[in-house]
């Protein structure tokens, strides 16, 4: 089903095709594509920044939740703050808080950028 959607994106709406690419520029935009697409609860629209790998694996886990279930994951994410960058990857740190507990929970999200654009490498 994504293959279709992205087939319809790149060749059937070049102009969506521009501005989803803008998304994902930085890995600031690259990160709010992500909690977007969690918000929303589109796993396509939260992988789209992603590279192959990642979008694989997380897909799997994410099209395990329901569109609130996933809304809820997305309010976990409290904080993104940029680490260190060498060559073209860039590391970040978010913290996410247990809506149960609220204990907080520090995690390192790697990007790659690649041309004009930036993948999220590893999470």
């Amino acid at each position: 089903m994504y293959r279709i959607i992205f087939f319809l994106v790149i060749f059937c709406f070049p102009a969506l095709h521009a501005q989803a690419e803008e998304n994902c520029k930085t890995p600031e935009l690259a990160w709010d594509t992500f909690l977007l697409g969690l918000e929303s609860g589109d796993v396509e629209i939260a992988l789209f920044c992603a590279n192959a790998r990642v979008a694989k694996k997380y897909r799997e886990i994410l099209n395990e939740y329901t569109k609130d279930e996933l809304a809820q994951i997305r309010k976990a994410y409290v904080g993104f703050s940029k680490k260190k960058e060498f060559d073209d990857f860039s590391e970040y740190t978010v913290l996410r808080e247990s809506l149960k507990t609220g204990e907080k929970y520090l995690s390192v999200v790697t990007f790659w950028r690649s041309e004009s654009r930036t993948y999220i490498y590893e999470m």
